[in-house]
């Protein structure tokens, strides 16, 4: 048995991650390993920086969706001569922009 740099836990000698803080093992850092490989959605397994990227791409297209929206209402407020009006004409069109960006630079 050997011991976790980071928090003490007794770990496995053939471990290569702490079970209590997820620290990779010294051993693990000195032996190569085969690459994993690829899981696919059927398996149940996932990839957490694909499923972020799928999480901000619909975030995204949300955004650019609601800021249009955004700009609809407003458009209509301005129409119909309310108070704040061209403020938020301003502000609506702000955020369907920035949802735009963020819809290119995350969906590319």
């Amino acid at each position: 048995m050997q011991l976790c740099e980071r928090c003490g836990v007794e770990i496995a000698e053939d471990a290569a991650y702490c079970r209590q803080c997820g620290r990779r093992t010294l051993t693990s850092w000195a032996s190569p390993r085969a690459p994993a490989a690829p899981t696919t959605a059927s398996s149940g397994g996932g990839n957490p920086l694909s499923t972020l990227a799928v999480f901000f791409g619909v975030v995204a297209v949300l955004n650019v969706v609601v800021g249009a929206v955004a700009v609809v209402l407003a458009g209509l407020a301005r129409y119909r001569d309310e108070p704040s009006s061209r403020f938020a004409v301003a502000v609506a069109a702000c955020g369907a922009v920035i949802g735009v960006v963020v819809r290119v630079l995350v969906l590319g």
